[in-house]
């Protein structure tokens, strides 16, 4: 039921993308979720996250992005 997600060093447009898309199905199947990110996540990726909760606030329970070091 808890599921951890980690997206590669240096993110890429895939692995944030694939990573909050996988969030989005795996909360809609009643799934915690966070996703984990060694590095900051580059200012130019912030729209994905601000449009994935615009589209799904009513599905998102809960989207921590975490960056570990």
């Amino acid at each position: 039921k808890n599921i951890l997600l980690n997206s590669h060093k240096n993110p890429d447009a895939d692995s944030v993308g694939g990573a909050l898309a996988m969030n989005l199905v795996l909360t809609s199947m009643g799934k915690e979720v966070q996703i984990v990110c060694p590095d900051d996540l580059p200012a130019e990726f912030s729209f994905l996250l601000v449009q994935i909760l615009q589209a799904s606030a009513s599905k998102v329970r809960r989207l921590s992005l975490l960056q570990v070091s």
